[in-house]
């Protein structure tokens, strides 16, 4: 047997077994601490790289895959506006669809008027009117 520069016959009749075997095992044991220590920083390099390559690989991946699953999520919903747009268009909705059209088409024209009606520089100009002029007239005394 040859493991690592080390090579041994069997000897039944000169060596006892029990000593045979802790003779292999030592060897063994100090040919692995000598080939670790050689190995070990281009081991741990190797293995550093390897690792980095798999989280980079997987971090790639797994932006794939979610950009993916938003991009589908989001065009699934312009895809159902624009078929709730032309159902409105056709008049084939359901209740419930209907009502929520008809509450927002309301929202939006209340918040437009609104928005007609208290114009912040019409209300500032019609105050400006009626303020008194006079820097003194509202300081404290």
């Amino acid at each position: 047997v040859y493991h690592k520069g080390f090579a041994f016959s069997i000897d039944s009749c000169g060596l006892d077994q029990k000593q045979f075997l802790n003779e292999v095992f030592n060897s063994r044991d100090e040919s692995k601490k000598k080939s670790l220590l050689v190995l070990s920083p281009i081991f741990y390099e190797e293995n550093e790289s390897f690792y980095r390559r798999i989280r980079k690989k997987w971090v790639r991946i797994s932006r794939n895959v979610l950009n993916r699953f938003f991009l589908m999520n989001r065009s699934d919903r312009i895809f159902a506006y624009g078929i709730q747009r032309d159902q409105i268009g056709n008049d084939t909705l359901n209740h419930r669809t209907i009502r929520k059209y008809t509450i927002n088409q309301h929202l939006s024209n209340l918040k437009k008027s609104q928005k007609k009606r208290f114009d912040p520089l019409i209300f500032i100009s019609r105050t400006e009117r009626f303020m008194n002029r006079d820097p003194d007239a509202y300081r404290y005394k």
